[in-house]
């Protein structure tokens, strides 16, 4: 009899230590293991200033900002968090060219950082700068150029306190320009729909002015002109046309030993 009692004894005991070993589990969900990820697709490049003439953009959708770089040389950054579809770079004969097909983007108005490419000048650079896009935006801002070439479907382009050796080409069908602060040879811009706003110095006697507009409005210094043309002996133009857009002009005269205009 007591054989059986210490039998049933042991088997309590055992099920007394599996009902502990439940009750007393970790019944916590094991986390996932973090991973870094790093970018799978970024370009950075560095070089002195020397080994650049021209720059070629061309991009569907991409943005491109040109700022004053911190250094004396040229840096580009590009680091889109999706990869585009098709890209190309490469550097010949000192011309650099970056191709960049369609890429996703948001639906903010502002472009994020994604978006971006960046481009950082160093003072005084000798580089001609050439911008084609479908849709992209265009903000160029105290940098020193050689040459400035822009041709766009849609989009906004925007130059702010620029200071190009020869000329400033822009040509698009529609969008909006926005040109502050400027000093240039030449100055012509031909756009279909879009609506140009201007600041713009012009040294007196030096410039060929003509602004008009088949549809739209020429304004010029709050003062409307169907044309506004002026004539001069020199050689530089100022040659702003649009077919139905409206073209928003700021002048000021500034004398020739000038080398910034404050607005």
């Amino acid at each position: 009899m007591k054989k059986i009692h210490v039998f049933i004894l042991v088997i309590i005991c055992i099920m007394i230590g599996f009902s502990s070993g439940y009750l007393f589990r970790d019944t916590t969900t094991p986390k996932p293991e973090v991973i870094e990820q790093s970018a799978s697709f970024e370009v950075y490049e560095e070089f002195a200033p020397n080994h650049i003439l021209e720059i070629y953009v061309n991009t569907v959708n991409v943005n491109l900002q040109v700022l004053p770089s911190n250094n004396r040389n040229i840096r580009m950054i590009y680091r889109p968090s999706v990869e585009p579809s098709n890209y190309e770079y490469y550097i010949e004969n000192k011309i650099m060219y970056m191709n960049v097909d369609e890429v996703e983007k948001s639906n903010s108005i502002v472009p994020s950082n994604r978006e971006m490419i960046y481009l950082y000048l160093p003072k005084d650079t000798d580089v001609t700068l050439h911008y084609t896009s479908d849709s992209g935006f265009l903000d160029v801002s105290k940098v020193d150029l050689r040459h400035l070439l822009v041709n766009t479907k849609s989009g906004i382009v925007s130059l702010s306190k620029v200071d190009v050796d020869l000329d400033i080409d822009v040509t698009t069908v529609s969008g909006k320009v926005i040109l502050k602060e400027l000093l240039f040879s030449n100055l012509v811009v031909n756009t279909n729909t879009a609506l140009v706003s201007c600041t713009l110095p012009v040294l007196e006697n030096e410039y060929e002015v003509h602004f008009t507009t088949s549809e739209g409005n020429v304004l010029v210094n709050e003062v409307e002109y169907k044309e506004y043309v002026k004539e001069c002996e020199g050689n530089h133009k100022i040659e702003i046309v649009t077919r139905s857009g409206d073209i928003r002009v700021k002048m000021e005269e500034i004398s020739a030993n000038e080398s910034e205009v404050n607005v």
